[in-house]
């Protein structure tokens, strides 16, 4: 039986990753060979590239083209439970991710909307179904990605012809991230967004950010 072909995608624009990264990384590596080497697994950085938009769309068509099965994005910034990465695999759904902490001093997370009641948790799935999620830890089937790169507009790179899943959109005077817009899309083509609250990832820069978004949204989902 063949197997699962996994591509973990990083942009880095200065080639930098935090040491807590790599350990996260390495253990994924380590536990994939305990557990029996059942996945295939690639780590492909994209490097010097500032239009992050650019970055993440050479990631995605390189890894479509490759033949990945699945894609998970995770940050050069942050760390989290290797566990997390196995775990979220396993989810019967095309599009699922983890909540990262967002650098803020008040307790911030990457879903969005932000406010957790208007966030529906599917009992059955155990998942938490967003409108949108951040691409510091996401996760998307070969399925999803099919769709969408299909459906997305080619545009010139040299010699090279990609599409452009990524794009920053402008939408009622609102400027939407790349990431952001990445969800809306698969959302047009009939991928829900969800998110597993079992783990957050701590995100790190002048210092190291980290929350528990399941306590998070314990206490703020049934305020009134």
């Amino acid at each position: 039986m063949p197997k699962l072909k996994v591509a973990i995608l990083v942009p880095s624009y200065d080639g930098k990753v935090v040491c807590n990264f790599v350990v996260s990384i390495a253990e994924i590596f380590r536990m994939n060979e305990v557990f029996g080497g059942d996945l295939e697994l690639y780590l492909q950085f994209w490097m010097g590239e500032a239009i992050i938009e650019k970055a993440r769309n050479n990631l995605f068509n390189d890894a479509f083209n490759d033949g990945m099965d699945e894609i998970v994005w995770i940050d050069s910034d942050q760390s989290f439970d290797p566990m997390a990465f196995f775990k979220i695999l396993t989810h019967p759904v095309d599009v699922v991710g983890m909540p990262v902490r967002m650098k803020t001093d008040d307790e911030r997370y990457n879903l969005r909307p932000e406010d957790p009641k208007l966030h529906e948790y599917d009992s059955k799935l155990g998942l938490l179904k967003v409108e949108r999620l951040g691409t510091g830890f996401l996760r998307v089937t070969r399925k999803a990605m099919a769709s969408l790169f299909y459906s997305s507009a080619d545009y010139h790179d040299g010699e090279k012809v990609r599409k452009r899943a990524f794009e920053m959109r402008c939408v009622d005077g609102a400027l939407l991230t790349e990431d952001i817009t990445f969800c809306d899309k698969l959302r047009e083509l009939g991928f829900n967004t969800y998110v597993d609250m079992s783990y957050t990832a701590k995100h790190f820069g002048i210092k190291c950010w980290e929350g528990d978004y399941k306590q998070y949204f314990k206490e703020h989902h049934f305020e009134t």
